[in-house]
């Protein structure tokens, strides 16, 4: 039974992709099978990701990011509109260990500081306005004297 199991996590583990680590795949493997001729021979091959390095600009981080991406991402990020909202939406197990982690986590990080940034402003704004309320609620206009 053991043999078995360890069959499987061999080739499970045999199509996971090194590369994959260093961009985004989207769950893509390496995938095997055979390529078959006329006479029916068969002679293993592998089917590897279509990964192209392009860059995508991330409205979060405010800068362009160097990516490696299958064109299977790239479909994707154009369908849930943008780099930022791929990152931040699909799930971890899909994303990988990790670049893609790596940069959801720089995302995360980014929009963590923008909030707080925002409450600040608003905690100001709010205190000025307090302010001006106070100011104008004790002033009295003179009194118009004939």
């Amino acid at each position: 039974m053991s043999l078995r199991v360890g069959v499987i996590s061999n080739l499970i583990a045999r199509s996971r992709i090194n590369r994959a680590q260093k961009g985004l795949f989207g769950g893509k493997e390496i995938g095997f099978g055979n390529n078959v001729s006329h006479s029916n021979r068969r002679t293993r091959r592998t089917w590897k990701p279509n990964a192209q390095h392009k860059k995508y600009y991330s409205e979060i981080l405010g800068r362009s990011v160097p990516i490696l991406l299958t064109t299977y991402v790239m479909r994707w990020i154009d369908k849930v509109g943008g780099l930022d909202n791929y990152i931040l939406q699909t799930k971890p197990e899909k994303l990988g260990q990790g670049f893609a982690m790596a940069l959801r986590k720089e995302l995360l990080d980014a929009l963590a500081k923008r909030d707080a940034l925002v409450q600040q402003i608003q905690a100001e704004r709010s205190q000025a306005e307090n302010i001006i309320n106070v100011d104008t609620a004790s002033f009295r206009p003179p009194s118009a004297t004939a």
